[in-house]
């Protein structure tokens, strides 16, 4: 069937001589593949449109079963300004992309999550640079993961990342992050601009992605984390 959809392009390979398959998380049906046929062809501009990150107004042709449908029509929805052109935050978004490709794996549409998305990117591009948006954006996100550790308690406590939740006692495990990060980590989800060395930040990265992978089965390495801590230390 016919339908518009909006969507956030995830990624995009070549597929034959001229076509794209992109995987786009989407407000209607949630996570889909798509063949854009001819997006490579000649003078056609509409492989620019599915540049990773891009969020788009699309129609396309639903199937209800399994396997690739196809993309009609496609515009963006938002036109980015900094992001584009700002190195930082280009570094943060292919970050949360590949967050979001490793952590999605429902193709159940979920309007909250796709909101929530889409919202942060739109936040990520028109805000003033932020260099602790992607701590942020993976703590918000286990909320719509089924993962969230709930408040963080003042006082010296523990993160216990396999339990996930916080605690007094130190866990009798190694997954396990420090009452100094936590506090870190409490000041970063309170207020807007943080003080953190490139040594607490990488630790926090770490840590913060082994929570991820110890609660989403498949959830693998995310590769960009060390480019992100470069490009930040070198702000």
């Amino acid at each position: 069937m016919l339908a518009k959809t909006r969507g956030i392009v995830l990624s995009a390979i070549k597929y034959s001589e001229t076509s794209l398959i992109t995987k786009t998380y989407t407000s209607v049906f949630g996570l889909q593949s798509y063949i854009v046929k001819g997006a490579r062809a000649g003078k056609s501009k509409r492989a620019v449109l599915f540049q990773p990150g891009n969020i788009l107004s699309m129609e396309v042709y639903h199937r209800e079963s399994r396997g690739l449908a196809f993309v009609k029509e496609c515009s963006l929805h938002h036109v980015y300004g900094s992001l584009r052109s700002d190195m930082r935050k280009g570094a943060i978004m292919l970050f949360l992309l590949e967050v979001m490709h490793a952590a999605i794996k429902e193709e159940e549409p979920n309007a909250l999550l796709y909101n929530f998305l889409e919202s942060r990117l739109i936040s990520l591009d028109t805000a003033p640079a932020d260099m602790c948006f992607h701590f942020r954006f993976m703590m918000e996100l286990t909320q719509y993961l089924g993962f969230y550790p709930g408040s963080m308690p003042q006082g010296e406590y523990f993160f216990d990342l396999r339990e996930g939740s916080f605690t007094m006692k130190l866990p009798e495990h190694r997954h396990v992050m420090s009452p100094e990060l936590c506090a870190k980590l409490r000041e970063i989800m309170q207020a807007e601009k943080v003080a953190l060395s490139s040594t607490e930040r990488s630790l926090l990265l770490d840590k913060l992605l082994e929570f991820y992978r110890l609660h989403i089965p498949g959830f693998g390495t995310v590769r960009s984390h060390r480019v992100l801590s470069e490009v930040l230390a070198a702000r």
